[in-house]
């Protein structure tokens, strides 16, 4: 009897071990504040005019801008927003959504120009377009925002022949040394003339501002960089080791299935000479490249590429090592979640995933986890990182949302300036937009989410699920060791 009470102070207190042991370093809490009704959401951006941290006593506000867009034929599409967000986002569904726009077919992403293009705050930014009818699309600046907002003026060469689409938002450069930010932006023409199969061109294209009057001037001058990129270009400066820094533009195509780097020769970095750009590809592979940005991924101190290829069957989260020179050293590949698929039979022309958007506190030195738009998946997700060693590039997929259709562009930012991060998640099949608050935990506990009434979500539920029966398969290996020699 002895032997047996002592076996069981063993196992007991063993079970609590392995209950308390972490599963990994890197912790966030969530909770879903709530929704808010808007029809058919597709692409959300949080802005505000400076990109400095918000602090708890700054005067400043976030915004949300969103798109939302009706495949249908002679349906009217909208942009809206939210002007200091912030005040309600605890009661989501008291936000009041204020028309900017209904003058666009199929509008995406919106940003907010930076106030040095102009001189002016409140510079708001449509892309539009995508596929017949709808495939008229535009860059345009609509002045005035938050109030009386001005009409929009289209930069994006209207008066050209054929028919672009524009997706993802403008960047903005010096590209021709004049001293003046140039509208850089990737486009793509969907040209449909039965019974031949449909076409696609995508290019790389920056519009000149003009010496004055900018913002008053429609039609700026197209300048084509490259063929190839349909969606998304992303103007970044790259050091080279041992060099300085160089301007780069990296180019991920959709339908090109590969992902490349352009530069140009020219010392100045000026983009007017076409003989001087160069390109290096960085990934060539038939993948469709949909989303990408520049980010310190595994905490070393360096900057990554995080990338997303977008699939029916097999959509992935990649990272990208930036090499010492871009223009010629290889980018390291690092695969930390695959397997995405669109749910159904009828899945040609969908894909999945959406965008990846590392959650980042400001206080937080451990590797982020990463919030992931499940696009034709329904879903959203969580990739949560296995530890805090830079050299490990494992990652826990853990749902987050399920929705019934396409879940859109996503956004983030601490917008109450209280250390927490909201998230802002557009459901497009539910004509909602779901608002998420995620807090770092830095008591190096493991996630466990919690629902809307404060019970343990989906991830929480499968990490008590994996401790018991991690515990109950321990209990039996004990109970039979007891056995053995008693």
């Amino acid at each position: 009897m002895f032997v047996m009470f002592r076996t069981l102070q063993h196992l007991l207190s063993f079970i609590a071990i392995c209950i308390l042991l972490p599963l990994h370093t890197s912790c966030v809490d969530y909770r879903e504040l709530g929704t808010f009704n808007v029809d058919v959401p597709a692409f959300s951006t949080l802005v505000r005019p400076t990109v400095e941290p918000l602090s708890a006593d700054s005067d400043e506000v976030y915004d949300l801008l969103l798109s939302a867009f009706n495949p249908q034929p002679g349906v009217v599409d909208h942009v809206w927003g939210v002007h200091d967000i912030g005040r309600t986002i605890n009661e989501p569904d008291k936000i009041q959504l204020t028309l900017i726009s209904d003058d666009f077919v199929w509008p995406n992403e919106v940003s907010l120009v930076p106030e040095t293009v102009f001189a002016e705050s409140g510079v708001v930014c449509v892309c539009s377009g995508r596929f017949p009818p709808k495939n008229n699309g535009s860059v345009a600046l609509i002045p005035g925002w938050p109030g009386n907002v001005g009409e929009p003026v289209l930069i994006s060469g209207a008066s050209q022949r054929q028919l672009w689409s524009y997706t993802r938002a403008a960047q903005w450069v010096d590209m021709n040394g004049d001293n003046l930010l140039d509208a850089v932006v990737a486009r793509f023409s969907f040209v449909l003339i039965p019974p031949n199969p449909p076409s696609f061109q995508g290019e790389l294209v920056w519009f000149e501002q003009p010496q004055s009057g900018g913002l008053q001037t429609p039609d700026w001058s197209p300048h084509v960089v490259i063929q190839g990129p349909e969606f998304l270009s992303l103007p970044v400066r790259l050091t080279i080791a041992g060099a300085g820094e160089k301007l780069a533009i990296l180019c991920p195509e959709y339908f090109g299935g590969k992902l490349r780097v352009v530069w140009t020769e020219d010392p100045g970095d000026i983009w007017t000479d076409t003989t001087l750009i160069r390109t290096a590809t960085i990934e060539e592979d038939g993948e469709r490249y949909f989303d990408l940005q520049v980010t310190d991924v595994n905490k070393d101190g360096k900057d990554d590429l995080l990338v997303v290829t977008s699939s029916e069957t097999n959509g992935t989260v990649r990272v990208y090592e930036i090499p010492d020179d871009f223009r010629t050293g290889t980018w390291e590949r690092h695969t930390i979640a695959s397997g995405f698929s669109v749910p159904g039979n009828m899945t040609q022309g969908k894909g999945t995933p959406g965008m990846a958007i590392p959650l980042r506190f400001a206080s937080d030195l451990k590797k982020p986890t990463i919030l992931i738009s499940g696009d034709d998946d329904r879903h959203a997700y969580l990739l949560v990182p296995s530890s805090d060693d830079p050299a490990d590039w494992s990652y826990d997929k853990r749902p987050l949302l399920s929705s019934t259709g396409i879940v859109g562009g996503i956004s983030s930012a601490d917008i109450d300036g209280d250390g927490s991060i909201e998230a802002i998640i557009p459901a497009y099949g539910e004509d909602k937009v779901h608002v998420f608050r995620f807090t770092d935990e830095t008591d190096g506990s493991v996630t466990k989410p919690t629902g809307p009434a404060g019970q343990v979500g989906l991830a929480g539920a499968l990490w008590v699920a994996s401790s018991i029966k991690t515990c109950l398969c321990v209990c039996v290996c004990f109970c039979m060791f007891v056995v053995s020699i008693t």
